[in-house]
C-alpha cells in the first residue's frame, strides 16, 4: 500500500482499466489470490484483516493511494480486506502493467522488488 506518482510513472500513456465499486462492496478478501494492484482516482476505502472472529480497521486509504501491488510484485496471497467506503473509481494494474512502470525507476531497493 502507498503513494503511486503517475507523474513519473514509465509508460502512463497507456491506458489502464478503471473500474467503479460501489460503498460497502469488497474489492478483495484476505487470502484471495492477488493478480491485480489498484490505484485510487475517486473514493475511499478501509484496509482491514480478519483475526478469528474480529475484524481489525487498519487504515484508510483515498485518491492518489495504491494497494494490493506488494501481493501482486511477491505472488502472494493478500494479507487484508479492502473495502469501498464510498463509491470508489480505482485504476486496475496487473503484474506486467505495476512492473513496466516500475522498471524506468532507478532505485536499487524498487529494482530488488520486482525481480
Amino acid at each position: 500500500m502507498g503513494r503511486f506518482d503517475t507523474d513519473t510513472a514509465a509508460d502512463e500513456d497507456v491506458p489502464l482499466r478503471q473500474v467503479v465499486t460501489a460503498a460497502g462492496r469488497t474489492i478483495y478478501r484476505q487470502g484471495s489470490a492477488a493478480f491485480q494492484a489498484f490505484y485510487i482516482e475517486e473514493g475511499r476505502v478501509e484496509v482491514s484483516i480478519e483475526e478469528g472472529s474480529q475484524t481489525i480497521t487498519l487504515c484508510e486509504l483515498g485518491p492518489g493511494d495504491l494497494f494490493g501491488d506488494i501481493g501482486v510484485l511477491t505472488s502472494e496471497l493478500h494479507k487484508t480486506t479492502v473495502t469501498a467506503l464510498e463509491n470508489t473509481t480505482v485504476s486496475v494494474l496487473k503484474k506486467e502493467d505495476l512492473t513496466a512502470r516500475l522498471q524506468g525507476v532507478e532505485d536499487k531497493y524498487i529494482q530488488a522488488l520486482i525481480k
